[in-house]
C-alpha cells in the first residue's frame, strides 16, 4: 500500500510540474513579440487608446517605472498586426513628455515625442498611426 502511494504523490508531482513548466513557456512566448508599441512619458502618467486593425479603441494607462520616480510606461505586445493608431494624453500639465514608440520585427520603426515647454498652460497630446508591412514608407 505504501508504494502504491508513493507512486500516485509522484504521478501527481510530475503532472503538476509539467503544467508549470507548459504555463510558463506560454507566458514567455506571449510576452516575447516581434511587434509591439510602448508609450512613456515623463513628470506625470498620461492616459490613451490605441486602435488595432481597425477594431474598437482600447484604453490603457502609463504607470511609474520601477526604481523611477519620474517617469512612466505602457508596453503592449501585438498579435497579427496590420495598422496601429494611438493616442496618449496628460490628464494634468505636470508631464512634460509623451513618447510613442512602434517596433516590427523587433525593429524600432516609430520614435514620435512632444514636448511641453515651461510657457505651455496645456495638456500635451501624442498621436501616431502606422501601418505594418507597408513597404512603401520605408
Amino acid at each position: 500500500m505504501k508504494k502504491f502511494n508513493r507512486n500516485i504523490i509522484y504521478t501527481v508531482l510530475v503532472l503538476f510540474l509539467m503544467g508549470f513548466i507548459t504555463g510558463c513557456q506560454d507566458s514567455d512566448e506571449e510576452f516575447d513579440s516581434a511587434n509591439s508599441f510602448r508609450v512613456m512619458s515623463s513628470g506625470g502618467m498620461v492616459n490613451g487608446y490605441y486602435i488595432l486593425n481597425g477594431e474598437d479603441p482600447v484604453a490603457f494607462e502609463t504607470t511609474l517605472m520601477a526604481d523611477s520616480t519620474f517617469y512612466y510606461t505602457y508596453s503592449k505586445n501585438l498579435d497579427a498586426p496590420e495598422s496601429i493608431y494611438i493616442s496618449a494624453t496628460a490628464p494634468t500639465t505636470d508631464t512634460s513628455s509623451i513618447t510613442i514608440l512602434i517596433y516590427e520585427d523587433d525593429v524600432l520603426e516609430v520614435d514620435s515625442t512632444e514636448t511641453q515647454s515651461d510657457s505651455d498652460v496645456e495638456k500635451i497630446t501624442a498621436t501616431y498611426g502606422y501601418t505594418f508591412n507597408d513597404t512603401t514608407s520605408k
